[in-house]
């Protein structure tokens, strides 16, 4: 499935969601930095072998060096779904989870 990276989050007014950069500045939050953020969080409390750390690594890369849509398979959109629910609030989940899981018919 092919999806748009470069999508920018809103909040629930529909205002673009931002994020501080290292400079202290602000930019738009899109879904390429939480696809990749939530492949790299780590819980503390799981144990991850170093495969399954490997394997995100690569997931978090080919989405970071895509430009504005990327190829993903059922796996891998099933394990981003997962990680972003654990990471993420639930203006965040909501958001990602439609873009990966799309309804058929849903109104746009």
């Amino acid at each position: 499935m092919k999806v748009k990276i470069s999508m920018v989050l809103k909040d629930v007014k529909g205002d673009s969601l931002m994020q501080p950069t290292e400079t202290g500045k602000k930019e738009l939050l899109n879904v390429k930095t939480i696809l990749a953020s939530a492949l790299f969080n780590m819980n503390p409390d799981d144990k991850v072998s170093g495969q399954e750390k490997y394997e995100r690594g690569k997931l978090a890369e080919k989405i970071m060096t895509a430009v504005k849509e990327v190829e993903l398979s059922v796996d891998e959109i099933t394990k981003i779904k997962k990680l972003v629910g654990e990471s993420y609030s639930p203006l965040i989940v909501w958001q990602i989870w439609d873009l990966l899981d799309p309804k058929p018919n849903a109104e746009k």
